[in-house]
């Protein structure tokens, strides 16, 4: 079960940082 929840956090992880990391790489190009 920690595992599954694990991955679950991961992926909101990644698609809130995501989309943050994409527009810092914007702003500095």
């Amino acid at each position: 079960m920690k595992k599954r929840v694990d991955v679950f956090t991961l992926n909101i992880y990644g698609l809130v940082i995501f989309p943050k990391a994409l527009g810092h790489m914007d702003e500095e190009v």
